[in-house]
C-alpha cells in the first residue's frame, strides 16, 4: 500500500456511521445503557454502572430484561423527523413481603443520530404483584429502592 494512500484510509476509519446508514444497532443501545454510569441519571448516586446498580447495589433486583425501544411514542413507520431513542428495562423483585417490579425509560439519543447527547431517565413506572391497576412513577433513580419496598410491601 502506498502513504499517498493512508489520508483516504484515516478519513474512511473514522467516518461517521450515520453517513453510511443506521448509527446505531439493537445491541449497541442495550449495552451502552447497561453500562452507564447512575451518576448520569440521578446525581445524587455513586458511581457504579446502571445494570450493577439495580442488581446489587440498593435496588436488588432478580431479573432485569433490555431492549431497545421508540420511547414508547409509537413513530410512524416513515421515520422522516428524528424520532427519541431510549434503551428500555423491565425488573422484578421477589421477596418475603411480595413481588414488585416494573419498567424504566432511558433517553439514550434518537433515531438518525443514534446514541448521543446525555442520558436521561424518561420513565420509571413501579408495582407490585398485589397492585392490580396501581402504578407508581418516580423521577429519580434513587427513589427506586424505596418505592420497590412499598409496592412490595401492601396489600389489596
Amino acid at each position: 500500500m502506498k502513504v499517498a494512500h493512508l489520508p483516504a484510509l484515516l478519513f474512511i476509519a473514522v467516518l461517521p456511521w450515520s453517513a453510511v446508514g443506521q448509527s446505531y444497532t439493537s445491541r449497541g443501545v442495550v449495552l451502552y445503557a447497561k453500562a452507564l454510569d447512575v451518576t448520569a441519571l440521578d446525581p445524587t448516586l455513586s458511581h457504579q454502572r446502571l445494570d450493577e446498580w439495580l442488581r446489587s447495589g440498593p435496588a436488588h433486583v432478580m431479573t432485569v430484561r433490555w431492549a431497545p425501544s421508540d420511547c414508547d411514542l409509537k413513530p410512524p413507520d416513515d421515520l422522516v423527523r428524528d424520532w427519541p431513542l431510549c434503551a428500555k428495562f423491565w425488573f422484578r423483585r421477589h421477596g418475603k413481603a411480595g413481588d414488585a417490579g416494573g419498567w424504566g425509560l432511558i433517553d439514550v439519543g434518537t433515531t438518525k443520530k443514534g446514541i448521543a447527547g446525555s442520558p436521561h431517565l424518561r420513565a420509571l413506572v413501579i408495582t407490585g404483584t398485589s397492585q392490580e391497576g396501581r402504578f407508581s412513577d418516580c423521577e429519580k433513580l434513587s427513589d427506586l429502592p424505596r418505592l420497590l419496598d412499598q409496592a412490595s410491601s401492601r396489600r389489596r
